[in-house]
């Protein structure tokens, strides 16, 4: 989340916690009773669950960077995991030089991970964020609707289900508002009915259309004292205060890091499970700074220097009960997206031609910071034909 409006402690905030949450270490493939084989046969290749992180975040801070250019004086609020697990999931269907823009644009190097990596290495992540926890509640997936008179290859239906555990629909989008309603009634159902509308009424459709998901809530290991909040004035701009209740963490020790270079000071907020939040908070006036050196080494440096100690104290820290939603439709960010060049060679997901034209990204996310813990929804859509 970006807040160029809002007081600096918030600016980055939820961006970072989005990536730094700590991801649950991913079981072992169980053998099937029957061969002593793992039940996925995609994955007999040992994969490093971790191995497509650093792309991830790489991708994640750029796609940042390309959206706060689009008009830097609105917020930016996105779900990074959405839109790069879109994006690799709409890799299995695409072949020759519109593959390599996708995983390109996504910031892999091919020579280095090739492709059944990545698609590997995002099932393991999905199996990852798909483990039971009774501390937090997270769901995740992608669905794939199109239109009824394009058959998918079974090979794709198969490895879309396998490989990232993808609905496919077959929806009539001659019928538009009931298509609507069929996708706005599953993306509410599996965001717990926080996006209850991510097309409205206006929504025109091609031949598919691809969403990703994910449903997150959780509880602060430490919550917020409703005693200990206050009335106090939250600064929309510098010519505009509102008066907002402003919530603290009195008495807590909690590790942080100030970055006197940066001139900004870094936070962790863990959760009741292994999970926890990192929030950024410029000083007044370096926003740009900071977002200018928000790169994957940057955010390591910051996690590593991370500490409990002295000259620091979350009582300190005024933190606004709030609610944050938007949506946002662009154009596809960096090279992902682009028009195939190779006729044919940019679809292996139907057994008929399907021309290839230029990828749109629809997102919506509604997120609450709340004394008890934080709640995030994201959907993420791209639009064919």
């Amino acid at each position: 989340m970006k807040a160029e409006g809002m007081s600096p402690f918030l600016a980055l905030g939820l961006l970072v916690a989005g990536l730094c949450s700590r991801v649950h270490c991913v079981p072992e493939s169980k053998p099937d009773p029957e061969n002593g084989t793992p039940k996925d046969q995609h994955s007999r290749t040992p994969v490093d669950p971790h191995a497509i992180v650093p792309s991830n975040t790489d991708f994640a801070f750029s796609l940042y960077k390309q959206l706060v250019s689009l008009d830097p004086s609105k917020n930016v609020i996105f779900s990074p995991l959405s839109v790069s697990m879109a994006l690799a999931f709409l890799s299995l269907g695409a072949r020759g030089p519109t593959l390599t823009e996708l995983l390109e644009g996504l910031k892999f190097n091919l020579t280095k991970t090739p492709e059944a990596e990545i698609h590997q290495g995002f099932q393991h992540l999905l199996q990852a964020l798909s483990q039971p926890s009774n501390l937090l509640q997270l769901n995740v997936g992608n669905a794939m609707f199109v239109d009824e008179h394009l058959k998918l290859l079974d090979e794709f239906r198969q490895d879309a289900q396998a490989k990232f555990a993808s609905d496919v629909f077959s929806t009539n989008f001659k019928d538009p508002e009931a298509a609507i309603v069929f996708i706005n009634d599953y993306v509410k159902n599996k965001t717990k009915g926080k996006i209850p509308k991510l097309f409205d009424e206006h929504a025109t459709f091609s031949v598919m259309v691809l969403v990703n998901y994910i449903y997150f809530n959780a509880k602060w290991k430490t919550p917020f004292d409703p005693k200990h909040t206050i009335e106090s004035t939250f600064h929309v701009s510098k010519n505009k205060t509102v008066k907002v209740p402003m919530m603290s963490l009195r008495g807590l020790e909690t590790p942080y890091f100030r970055d006197e270079e940066l001139a900004c000071t870094v936070v962790e907020l863990p959760y009741t499970s292994n999970d926890s939040a990192l929030f950024i908070l410029p000083d007044d006036g370096r926003m740009a700074a900071v977002e200018a050196n928000l790169l994957p080494e940057m955010l390591r440096r910051w996690r590593d220097s991370l500490a409990v100690g002295e000259g620091w104290s979350p009582a300190s820290w005024p933190f606004p009960l709030f609610l944050v939603s938007g949506s946002q439709h662009s154009g596809p960010p960096s090279r992902p997206g682009a028009r195939g060049r190779g006729g044919r060679t940019c679809t292996n997901m139907t057994s008929s031609f399907v021309a290839c034209v230029t990828l749109g990204l629809n997102r919506a996310l509604c997120n609450t910071m709340a004394s008890d813990g934080t709640g995030a929804e994201a959907s993420s859509e791209s639009n064919m034909g």
